[in-house]
């Protein structure tokens, strides 16, 4: 047996002339009856009896193309040639994250005997058979790949019954059902390693300004989460006296986090960096008289204007309103007042984020830094303050020496700048930061004129402002 796992013993120019005649054959075969599987003439019994005979090709397609990803995999130094896993995905018409993907299945699936992994007790027949597929094999080798090769047995029986239940039914429920059986084994991960994969990540936010997330949860913190959820998202909650409730359970789950959220701001929850302890929005004066356009936030999240009003006037947020003309702050509305609170919402209307070129980070993960040291009797003035992200603050040289690192400076018209290390910029110009992230930070756009087409709100009517005409 060879790596393909046939009798054949020929060579490379042999194997390549055999895949472009088998190739050929196929696509002059396949290709003539595709018109054919249109027609209306086939009954529903033909439809099913032909479509068992696609998955079985399709099986075998994926057979060679899992087996070839093995060899190939097996010739690549770890850590190595990824330009050349970009055009090998591109030849094989498929993303560089799926041939990612089915290495590892590969290597889980171990068909070939040669990755170091337990060879497969019946999954691997199944799929050479082309009883079960891709998707079988792949939510099979997950779950094995997770039991310690000392474990004989219970990998034993546990793949024994995925290979029952894949060929029974369809693949869906096939990883779920590997869940249970290393729960029921007891192979779940110990309190430290499930600690280290803690995760919650907010993504980048979308046109129509919903935001996407992912992430982890320990168990601990999925229960309290689940807690909520059960207290404050059924049908009727959190709504006036339990109206009529058209959400559906998704967006009730989505209510009850916001409550949550809004309750624990309420109480004073403090923040474990320096900076403000609520979310902050700028934006003009004229877009809050035309009541046209969006607000950036601190913590990044872009808002509609009319929301951004609505949390207005609630605890802990503020409102900080700022001349069009010259981005100065005109007046600022609050419910609570630090000693550093103005200068950060300075920083924040006139930077909004961190200012290392190609950075969207917003001011909310950032430091502020000192262009002139304070020991050097730098003045904390917003001239002389800028926001970095923590990495690039680690880096700064503050007496302007190591070309290597970054330095922060100050231009002709006293608007801070960032050289970035001559690595990065070998001519390590004075940089300004006007990442698309930060577009909308009124002082982006009063200084360089980034101006995108605002959104008009068609729900609510202009507010009444006093002071304020037309």
């Amino acid at each position: 047996m060879n790596e393909w796992g046939g009798d054949l013993n020929v060579t490379s120019d042999g194997i390549k002339a055999m895949l472009k005649q088998a190739c050929a054959a196929f696509q002059a075969t396949v290709g003539a009856l595709i018109p054919q599987l249109f027609a209306d003439e086939l009954t529903l019994s033909d439809h099913e009896e032909i479509s068992t005979i696609i998955g079985a090709i399709t099986s075998t397609a994926d057979r060679l193309q899992l087996g070839y990803i093995e060899a190939f995999d097996r010739r690549i130094e770890p850590g190595t040639g990824a330009q050349l896993k970009k055009e090998i995905a591109a030849n094989l018409r498929i993303p560089v994250g799926k041939l990612r993907y089915l290495t590892n299945v590969a290597n889980n699936a171990n068909l070939n005997g040669t990755t170091g992994r337990p060879r497969l007790e019946r999954a691997d027949v199944l799929f050479n058979d082309s009883v079960i597929g891709l998707p079988a094999l792949s939510a099979i080798t997950e779950t094995l790949a997770k039991i310690p090769v000392s474990e004989y047995e219970a990998r034993k029986g546990i793949e024994e019954k995925l290979c029952l239940l894949a060929e029974a039914s369809a693949p869906e429920g096939l990883r779920t059902a590997g869940i249970k059986l290393l729960q029921d084994h007891g192979f779940g991960a110990d309190e430290e390693a499930r600690r280290e994969q803690a995760s919650f990540r907010i993504g980048t936010q979308r046109p129509d300004l919903m935001t996407p997330v992912r992430g982890l949860l320990e168990p601990r913190a999925a229960a309290l989460l689940n807690r909520v959820f059960h207290d404050y998202a059924g049908p009727g909650d959190l709504l006036e006296e339990k109206a009529d409730d058209d959400r559906s359970p998704d967006h009730r789950r989505h209510d009850a986090l916001e409550a949550a959220l809004r309750s624990a701001v309420d109480h004073e929850l403090k923040p474990s960096r320096p900076g403000c302890a609520a979310v902050v929005a700028t934006l003009t004066l004229q877009e809050l008289c035309e009541f046209n356009g969006v607000a950036v936030t601190d913590v990044g999240t872009t808002l509609p204007l009319d929301e951004l009003l609505k949390m207005g006037a609630e605890k802990h947020w503020y409102l900080a309103i700022l001349d069009h003309k010259n981005g100065n702050l005109l007046h600022l509305s609050r419910t609570k007042r630090t000693a550093d609170l103005h200068m950060y919402l300075g920083l924040l209307a006139s930077q909004g984020g961190d200012q290392t070129p190609g950075s969207g980070l917003p001011a909310a993960a950032c430091e502020v830094h000192h262009v002139e040291a304070w020991a050097d009797g730098g003045l904390t003035t917003p001239d002389n303050l800028v926001f970095l992200n923590p990495r690039t603050h680690r880096q700064v040289d503050e007496n302007r020496i190591d070309r290597s690192c970054y330095w922060t400076v100050q231009t002709g018209d006293r608007t801070v700048a960032v050289r970035r290390p001559w690595g990065q910029d070998p001519s390590r110009s004075a940089c300004s930061n006007i990442h698309p992230a930060l577009w909308l930070v009124p002082g982006i756009r009063l200084k360089h004129g980034v101006r995108p087409p605002p959104l008009k709100p068609s729900v609510l009517s202009p507010p009444k402002l006093k002071g304020v005409s037309g």
